[in-house]
């Protein structure tokens, strides 16, 4: 190959719908202005770098059947998610006179302290590999997010262990803010747009939560318990699918109820299900929230990450903001990614798109 391939798709955080979105109810998701970045190079070797996760690049190779596998077996301890990635997208068309090396950068969904923020970086990486490949495979071709959004949802979730809904994937595809809905055989986006007058803030708690692992103990939740579970998720499918109206009406009060009472009810199942969804962080930013009329909930499965707060009176947010701060927790600087994947060859490149972005500056 003879040209370089750049892509950067963004990351995500969902204001409605944790949860509930797997029961078949809409989820509400902003895809943000963290990127995963990709780079497909000429090279003397086939070779893998993932950045910030190992210090140097890893060898890998092609048989000839043009199944990926690593030189050294055990890196795939290392990197367990790039093999199952790299094979799941197909026939990548290489021999031995182009070879090319692939570097994969989520250092943006890290904090300083090198904790993950849980903001879909796998997602990020599956969208962003996946242009790669077709950019590599169909120079010029356009990359049809539609056909691609079902078949890059079942991939993930197979990476995921069978788990999860999509809605990180569909923001890294489409960008914007997004309604997205799933079903075992079907997923579709549409986009949405924010009331005029509400402001947000992006609150990091200062530790990650297993998404995963919070998954888990709602399945085990549901199994044990069904009945009772239903009544949760019935009470969260009424508030994602008022919050959903809500966007699509452009009524700001409307959705400041719906975040705020989304939060509430997910407290309510996290403590059911014997869950920490909502942590002592939580309650604490809750009630200060209270204090200034500012919506607020966790955003994602819970237990830590970062937390969503929601004003339409900017002042209000601006001040909630400084006691949050004041209280040692970190404000996120996040913005919208009103763009979703993008591709870039030679010497241009994807990260450039940043320019393109719209931008509603958190507090």
């Amino acid at each position: 190959m003879s040209q370089t391939i750049n892509t950067a798709a963004p990351g995500k955080a969902l204001i409605l719908g944790e949860y509930a979105v797997l029961e078949g109810h809409p989820a509400i998701v902003q895809a943000l202005s963290r990127y995963a970045r990709i780079r497909l190079q000429p090279a003397d070797r086939y070779t893998i770098n993932a950045i910030p996760l190992i210090d140097r690049p890893l060898p890998f190779q092609f048989d000839q059947h043009q199944e990926f596998s690593w030189q050294h077996p055990d890196d795939n301890q290392r990197l367990p998610f790039v093999a199952p990635l790299m094979r799941a997208l197909g026939d990548w068309r290489c021999d031995d006179s182009q070879h090319w090396s692939l570097t994969l950068d989520t250092s943006e969904f890290f904090s300083a302290n090198d904790d993950k923020l849980g903001l879909g970086s796998s997602a990020a990486l599956t969208v962003a590999l996946a242009a790669v490949w077709h950019q590599h495979r169909h120079p010029g071709q356009d990359f049809d997010r539609k056909r691609w959004l079902p078949l890059l949802v079942n991939l993930h979730r197979q990476l995921q262990g069978g788990r999860g809904s999509g809605a990180d994937v569909a923001a890294s595809l489409y960008g914007g803010l997004i309604e997205y809905h799933t079903s075992d055989d079907h997923c579709a986006a549409n986009t949405r747009r924010w009331p005029a007058t509400v402001e947000c803030i992006w609150i990091w708690l200062g530790h990650s939560a297993s998404t995963r692992v919070f998954l888990g103990r709602i399945n085990d939740f549901k199994l044990a318990s069904p009945n009772h579970y239903l009544r949760h998720l019935n009470r969260l499918g009424e508030l994602a699918q008022a919050g959903a109206q809500a966007f699509n009406d452009g009524s700001a009060n409307d959705c400041l109820q719906a975040i705020n009472a989304y939060g509430r009810a997910m407290q309510a199942l996290g403590e059911a299900a014997d869950a920490p969804v909502y942590t002592d962080d939580h309650r604490r930013l809750a009630q200060l929230a209270d204090q200034y009329n500012v919506a607020f909930k966790p955003s994602g499965a819970g237990g830590g990450d970062i937390a969503l707060a929601v004003a339409a009176d900017t002042d209000a947010l601006a001040e909630f903001a400084t006691r949050v701060q004041a209280a040692g927790y970190g404000l996120l600087d996040l913005a919208p990614a009103e763009q979703g994947i993008v591709t870039a060859s030679d010497r241009s490149s994807a990260v450039s798109a940043n320019a393109h972005f719209a931008s509603k500056n958190p507090i």
